[in-house]
């Protein structure tokens, strides 16, 4: 597994959003979290969210 960080704004805006996503999108974006790995910061995590919103558009 693969270190990650969270920079402030991201954890409290998945704090924010992470009890509206469905499990396949939670599991997902976990995913998508430990894939990056290192630092994440908001615009990361915004980032992911609009893959999940929009996954035609990817």
């Amino acid at each position: 597994m693969t270190e990650v960080t969270l920079t402030d704004e991201a954890t409290d805006y998945l704090q924010e959003v992470i009890n509206t996503l469905t499990d396949e999108d939670y599991h997902s974006l976990i995913r998508m979290v430990d894939d990056r790995g290192g630092e994440i910061s908001l615009k990361d995590v915004k980032s992911m969210m609009d893959v999940l919103e929009n996954p035609d558009e990817m």
